[in-house]
């Protein structure tokens, strides 16, 4: 119904047809597909959670702006290199600050890292493959 918002005890579905708001939590046994931003020059990171692919065919230059308290808490931006050049990340809103805010790729296609948002900041998920933070 129209301005109706229940709140779900346990839900069992065998396929989601409407998009879902909020959040998810428990045992979710399903594939959950993220977005995916393939960017091929020098730009920004413009989704807010997902996936980033980096297929310029030199090094890019690329930014991603802080992420907002509260708001963006516990979204995940994977960066991975779908080219075999030193990509440059900078980041607004690192949370270990200045000195750790630009992520320097290696020149190997797959070369990832994995940061979250908290409070604010990004935070470097797990340890970055052949991506120096500095």
């Amino acid at each position: 119904r129209a301005g109706c918002n229940p709140t779900l005890g346990t839900v069992t579905a065998t396929s989601v047809v409407a998009p879902v708001t909020g959040a998810i939590t428990g045992n979710v046994t399903w594939g959950i597909t993220r977005p995916v931003q393939v960017i091929s020059g020098d730009g920004a990171i413009t989704i807010r959670d997902g996936v980033v692919i980096l297929t310029k065919g030199s090094a890019a230059a690329i930014t991603l702006a802080a992420p907002t308290a509260v708001t963006h808490d516990g979204i995940r931006i994977d960066i991975v290199s779908g080219s075999a050049f030193a990509h440059v990340v900078t980041v607004t809103g690192m949370a270990a600050g200045a000195g750790q805010d630009v992520g320097t790729f290696g020149t190997a296609i797959n070369d990832s890292s994995s940061l979250v948002a908290y409070n604010g900041g990004w935070y470097v998920l797990t340890a970055p493959r052949n991506v120096t933070w500095a």
